[in-house]
């Protein structure tokens, strides 16, 4: 992610870093109505399974 981000302009970068910190997108994920799969790998140090595959499948009703 990191050496995408240094190919991208200033105003990209930045764009896609505010999108990324404060987007708050549970109450989407709770009003999901269809079959969802949540893939996840386990050695993302940016995002570690329990923090975030983890949490996104449990707020996703019927989730796997």
């Amino acid at each position: 992610m990191i050496r995408e981000c240094l190919t991208c302009s200033a105003h990209a970068t930045r764009a896609f870093f505010l999108t990324g910190f404060t987007s708050d997108l549970r109450a989407d994920l709770r009003s999901l109505s269809l079959p969802a799969l949540v893939v996840h790998g386990t050695h993302d140090l940016q995002a570690p399974l329990a923090l975030c595959g983890e949490r996104t499948a449990a707020m996703i009703p019927g989730s796997e």
